[in-house]
């Protein structure tokens, strides 16, 4: 079985999520100062991880 690591990134998207679950790839990439792409992998990475 793989593990999934989480890095600062991940932990802020996760924190970003729990704070406004609806907020778009856009606005968290934004203030996380990476991009919307960078996100919205994290994002996938994340969920397919469970």
């Amino acid at each position: 079985m793989d593990t999934l690591t989480l890095d600062d990134l991940d932990r802020q998207l996760v924190h970003s999520l729990a704070v406004d679950g609806r907020a778009p790839f856009s606005r968290i990439a934004s203030v996380l100062r990476c991009s919307d792409r960078t996100v919205a992998h994290r994002y996938r990475r994340l969920r397919a991880a469970g």
